[in-house]
């Protein structure tokens, strides 16, 4: 089945942000998160972790590095639901996002989905693999 989601405007710009829901042991949070193709790992906001009852520290460090330099983080396996359809990935967790959005990367989300880009159409299709 295809998704098919329209830009969102931010600070006049438009991006590929979606609505989904992050979950974790019976617990479900919605959010929103840019689909970025040049991120490798998932990064979200280390509030969504502590209201799904994560403690952030337990899990698995890593330090990302990008433009901004580096972070700290820490990878959770968690429960995303994307329109209809629901997938486990692991997502690092952080204090320090250095853009205001929660970031979707390559691996789990890219191996899961076809994502096809439309910036003429400012949209994005999603097609579960």
């Amino acid at each position: 089945m295809k998704y098919k989601h329209n830009y969102v405007f931010l600070k006049g710009k438009s991006f590929p942000i979606i609505p989904l829901l992050v979950g974790r042991d019976g617990k479900q949070i919605p959010i929103m998160a840019l689909i970025d193709s040049g991120a490798i790992t998932s990064l979200f906001d280390a509030d969504i972790a502590r209201a799904l009852g994560i403690e952030i520290e337990n899990g698995e460090p890593y330090k990302p590095k990008g433009i901004g330099g580096s972070i700290t983080a820490y990878i959770h396996k968690v429960a995303l639901k994307i329109d209809n359809e629901e997938i486990m990935i692991r997502v690092a967790f952080t204090d320090e996002l250095l853009v205001p959005i929660n970031l979707l990367g390559r691996e789990g989300f890219f191996e899961a989905f076809s994502v096809l880009f439309n910036d003429m159409d400012k949209s994005v299709t999603l097609e579960k693999f």
